[in-house]
């Protein structure tokens, strides 16, 4: 029997209520698929993997892996999926042209690998076909790779445009539910579903540049990013997130936990993105699962 080219499971055609299911005969695709493909639904999955399933099958099938993630989400929970990966492995930095124009390739790829201990790191846009020589080179040195990372990293829509496959592409999570074997030109390739226990999923599509807004803060405002506060004496703050993540100054009194950020750091707020600070900064906030780290957008001496 056929597997779904968009999820990965086998189609049936007997039981609308099963996964799988599909009306049509010979289709590509699973009703699901279908849906998501054709009229954006979020059809939510009922069996999702688990995180754990998919790094021993990852780790099971002992060949070249892909790590996908993007600038927003990489966090230290999203790595240390990377680094339980025992196969040898390449981290690609997806989305890269929704980031600022300005922002040096050569000092993201260099803070990268050395704050999260990463060997290699390839940048990727299918916007303008940035990394597709290094990542198909690799391809055709291997004969056979995986394609891993979080929900909604850009696995399918990398594989599609570098192998004109037809995955199936959303904004939603579990999209992919198994691993999906492929052929391109020889190679063997497999797309795996994406982790999505270690960090709070946000459904966002990265479709605008994601320009750092520099906001100045005083004691007597507060900054607000969606339902988080941030409090401080006197800042100037350069905020990287989502253009649909909402962003406010307001009056606030409220006592929050103080948080103590060392000059040219980040703090990074998992699935929404992080905020720059150039200078050390007391602060104060409701942000409870955080990370600091030495600042990825930033020159170090």
């Amino acid at each position: 029997m056929s597997k779904c080219l968009g999820c990965g499971v086998t189609i049936q055609y007997e039981n609308k209520e099963q996964k799988g299911y599909s009306p049509k005969k010979d289709s590509k695709y699973c009703l699901r698929c279908f849906k998501m493909q054709n009229y954006h639904e979020n059809i939510k999955n009922e069996s999702v993997i688990s995180d754990q399933e998919i790094l021993n099958k990852i780790n099971r099938k002992k060949i070249f892996t892909f790590f996908l993630v993007d600038l927003l989400n990489l966090n230290n929970k999203v790595i240390s999926l990377y680094h339980k990966i025992n196969n040898n492995k390449i981290l690609i930095l997806t989305k890269i042209d929704i980031l600022p124009s300005n922002l040096p390739h050569d000092i993201l790829i260099h803070n990268i690998k050395k704050i999260y201990d990463i060997n290699d790191v390839i940048l990727f846009s299918k916007e303008n076909g940035v990394g597709q020589k290094e990542i198909l080179n690799i391809c055709q040195k291997e004969g056979k790779v995986l394609f891993a990372g979080p929900t909604s990293s850009g696995k399918s829509s990398l594989i599609n445009y570098l192998f004109n496959k037809e995955l199936t592409v959303s904004e939603y999570q579990n999209t992919t539910m198994e691993f999906i074997p492929l052929t391109y030109q020889g190679i063997k390739i497999y797309d795996a579903p994406g982790f999505n226990e270690m960090y709070p999923i946000k459904e966002y599509i990265y479709k605008k540049k994601v320009n750092p807004k520099v906001v100045m803060l005083t004691k007597e405002y507060s900054l607000y990013i969606n339902d988080y506060v941030i409090k401080t004496a006197k800042a100037s703050l350069s905020l990287y997130f989502h253009n649909e993540v909402k962003i406010k100054t307001k009056k606030d009194n409220t006592l929050y936990q103080k948080i103590d950020i060392p000059a040219k750091s980040d703090l990074v707020i998992p699935s929404l993105g992080f905020i720059y600070f150039k200078d050390k900064t007391s602060i104060t906030s409701n942000i409870v699962n955080y990370e600091i780290r030495e600042s990825v957008v930033c020159y170090h001496e």
